[in-house]
């Protein structure tokens, strides 16, 4: 009897929850917000990786906001589902936190700070540049894929993948093409 009032306790906190502390919208703020009308502001989690710099535009179109690219997150927490990135043959991952960044943009970022040769991102999607795999997260797992821009996935691509799946937290998968 005990357990089931400890769980009514829980849930009714949770369904009065102060949000001004900095935690989850409460279930009534949420019906509150929907019956008035007003959009309330998304939380912004930290993120614990390296910022490496934002990409500020989707192929001609700017984003506004930005969007951030992170090196090596630690978690997944705070990247949207089906968010792009480029995984390096170190093993590193470069990840946007949002699937607005496109691949084509990350390049550019990535060139610009020197990580990839300039001459490495045209053409990726035909040329297969040995040192790094455009990515793709799959929804909202734990898992990427390559992007599905590529026609080929060549057999250096498994050892990238292999060599990010030492390196990170995350799986690597080749996903058929």
């Amino acid at each position: 009897m005990l357990s089931i009032l400890r769980i009514i306790k829980e849930e009714v906190q949770n369904f009065y929850s102060d949000w001004s502390m900095g935690d989850e919208p409460s279930i009534a703020d949420r019906i509150y917000s929907k019956n008035q009308g007003i959009e309330t502001p998304e939380v912004q989690r930290p993120i614990n990786a390296e910022l490496i710099g934002y990409v500020h535009k989707q192929g001609e179109k700017p984003l506004n906001p930005p969007v951030p690219v992170y090196k090596n997150p630690k978690t997944l927490d705070g990247f949207t589902h089906d968010t792009r990135g480029i995984l390096m043959n170190t093993g590193d991952l470069y990840l946007a936190q949002s699937y607005n960044a496109l691949h084509g943009d990350i390049l550019d970022l990535l060139a610009e700070k020197n990580i990839i040769s300039s001459a490495s991102k045209f053409g990726y999607a035909t040329n297969y540049p040995s040192n790094f795999v455009a990515i793709m997260r799959a929804g909202g797992s734990r898992t990427f894929g390559q992007s599905s821009a590529y026609d080929d996935f060549p057999i250096k691509y498994i050892e990238i993948f292999e060599n990010g799946e030492e390196k990170q937290p995350y799986g690597f998968k080749n996903y058929p093409i």
